[in-house]
């Protein structure tokens, strides 16, 4: 339904190179290569810029990323709302989730707690990863769906008029790859992060990561931030073929193991958590009944 050549051009703009993109599609790089050159020839536009180095966007290919990348959240957010009326109809609890820590939360234990709802299952609504998806997910509470999942801020959940319910708490890490030259030093210590190139969930999502950011960026003033628009598998496959470090919840063991995790202390805690309106249904107190009480 989606144009190939628009999602492989995502692709390439993203790792900057037909090689890097061809790993990610599974396909070979002059398959690659012909749909770049076949959306090109087809807008009458050059989009790259061709070195030895790697593929770089002209100033027209910049313009026409970004586009691409709204079109592309809209049509999955598109499908998306077909498939959760659908899903509402049947009976399935409909549940919100910002594609972002989303990996790391469908394989946390809690989420087992589903099997504990009978015949209810739950439907999960990606609702992109832009900073402004969040208020399009917490504005759908009662209406497309009926909850959502993220970082529990109270602040937030007041200001789109819902309840949030904590469910859990993570320690913030570094994420360190296997090739990293940390990986293998024995102690490290805050002062072995110094000039290290450090991933990031971006800027102005959510108030309590942004100041929780602030924080830890005070402290390790002397590494350089990069920022990410999501935090689950494919920011993970980045990190470790670029050799970076990634600031993540310590559950992303879960999603990774392979990495070395630097737990950056207590102080450095993220809360996460359901959120609902104040007048949820039977089925959804159940739903949050058995998520704080698992066992």
């Amino acid at each position: 339904m989606y144009d190939n050549n628009i999602s492989t051009f995502i692709c390439v703009s993203e790792c900057g190179s037909l090689l890097k993109a061809a790993e990610k599609l599974y396909l070979s790089p002059n398959a690659v290569k012909k749909r770049i050159d076949r959306l090109e020839e087809s807008i009458g536009t050059c989009l790259f810029s061709r070195s030895a180095k790697g593929m770089t966007l002209t100033p027209a290919g910049k313009s026409f990323y970004f586009d691409c990348k709204r079109l592309e959240e809209e049509m999955n957010l598109a499908l998306e709302r077909a498939r959760n009326i659908e899903l509402k109809e049947n009976g399935v609890i409909h549940l919100g989730m910002m594609d972002t820590f989303s990996d790391e939360f469908i394989l946390s234990d809690w989420f087992n707690a589903r099997n504990k709802l009978g015949n209810r299952k739950i439907g999960i609504a990606f609702f992109g990863t832009q900073p402004e998806n969040i208020s399009e997910m917490l504005g759908s509470i009662g209406k497309s769906i009926d909850c959502a999942v993220d970082i529990a801020d109270s602040a937030l959940a007041e200001k789109y008029g819902t309840a949030v319910t904590e469910i859990s708490k993570a320690e913030l890490c570094f994420a360190i790859p296997p090739a990293h030259r940390l990986f293998g030093k024995e102690n490290i210590s805050a002062e072995d992060f110094g000039g290290e190139s450090v991933i990031v969930l971006k800027k102005e999502r959510i108030p309590l990561w942004d100041s929780l950011m602030k924080d830890i960026f005070l402290e390790y003033s002397n590494i350089k931030q990069e920022y990410t628009d999501s935090c689950g598998i494919k920011t993970f496959n980045f990190a470790e073929t670029e050799r970076k470090i990634i600031v993540t919840p310590e559950y992303a063991q879960t999603i990774n193991p392979y990495f070395r995790y630097f737990s950056l202390g207590q102080k450095y805690t993220v809360p996460f958590g359901i959120y609902h309106s104040e007048n949820a249904t039977e089925t959804v107190k159940k739903f949050l009944e058995i998520l704080q009480n698992p066992k």
